[in-house]
């Protein structure tokens, strides 16, 4: 079969942008017909490329330039030389104005299937970039080719998917966060049934010292009346003893006194001086007078 186009270059290389942090290149495509001639493009990793435009037309004899756009830049790795791309090509007899007109034909099948025409391009990396990459999820395989969008859409699916991951980590976020004030709200119970309990503590010792002290001065207390009692139980004895034996001090005054008189008259008659006896003193009256003065001393203390 007749060649429709020819495509250069192949292999494809890619290579930095410098406007962009894209790795890019261009693909021309010539119409060696005399038809219009309208195509598609597949790649094998269609999430990280994108070519502009993907559906398209070439008209007769004319050339087309396809700007082909990598998203992530990667090391060469075991995938090298497994992203390639997929171009079909079909002549068409009518005159085509735009790409939707292009999106129609191919929908309705409006292309001479006859005419088809497959180009496998394959993609070299520059092996000199060195640029930080991220890993696509889908592995190449050369049975499975997807169309390849425009590199808005290509940019759009992107910041989708960057909008999810995000979303997830807010989600996981919100849940720590969640579990991080449950911990909160049980160490702060925790603190105050500690702080209740040492409140309690704390008044119970309260009550337990004023009680203790309330008893230790009811002790004292009942310890000074007990001494009072006794000591006004001995004082109310001496007393007792001292206005008995005050009496008996009277009577033997007046005896004494008598016996005086009588030897006073008896040595008058004779003539012979009076003998002066010695006072007498209560040896008991002096005891009492002690203890007062004792158990006032003691009063005087304690107070």
């Amino acid at each position: 079969m007749e060649k429709l186009v020819e495509i250069f270059p192949n292999p494809l290389k890619l290579i930095p942008s410098k406007n962009s942090p894209y790795l890019e290149s261009k693909l021309n495509i010539k119409n060696l017909t005399n038809n219009y001639v309208i195509f598609k493009i597949f790649n094998s990793n269609s999430k990280i490329y994108s070519a502009k435009p993907s559906k398209s037309f070439i008209p007769p004899k004319e050339s087309k330039n396809i700007n082909i756009k990598r998203f992530t830049k990667e090391e060469i790795s075991s995938n090298k030389g497994k992203e390639q791309f997929l171009l079909l090509f079909y002549t068409i007899d009518k005159i085509i104005n735009n790409n939707d007109e292009v999106k129609e034909a191919f929908d309705s099948k409006l292309f001479n299937p006859e005419s088809k025409q497959e180009s496998l391009i394959s993609v070299i990396i520059n092996d000199n970039t060195k640029d930080n990459t991220i890993d696509s999820e889908n592995i190449y395989n050369e049975n499975d080719l997807n169309e390849v969008g425009d590199d808005e859409q290509k940019e759009i699916k992107i910041y989708e998917n960057l909008i999810d991951n995000l979303k997830n980590e807010y989600n996981k976020t919100n849940q720590k966060i969640v579990e991080l004030e449950k911990i909160l709200e049980v160490i702060k119970t925790q603190k105050q049934l500690k702080d209740q309990k040492d409140k309690a503590i704390s008044l119970t010792r309260n009550d337990n010292k004023k009680n203790h002290d309330k008893i230790q001065n009811n002790i004292i207390l009942i310890s000074i009346i007990l001494l009072g009692l006794v000591f006004g139980a001995n004082l109310a004895c001496k007393y007792n003893k001292f206005f008995v034996h005050k009496k008996r001090i009277i009577k033997q005054i007046i005896i004494n006194k008598s016996e005086n008189y009588i030897e006073n008259k008896i040595n008058e008659i004779n003539n012979i001086k009076p003998i002066h006896k010695i006072g007498y003193i209560d040896k008991d009256f002096l005891t009492w007078k002690f203890f007062i003065a004792l158990y006032l001393c003691f009063l005087e203390l304690i107070i």
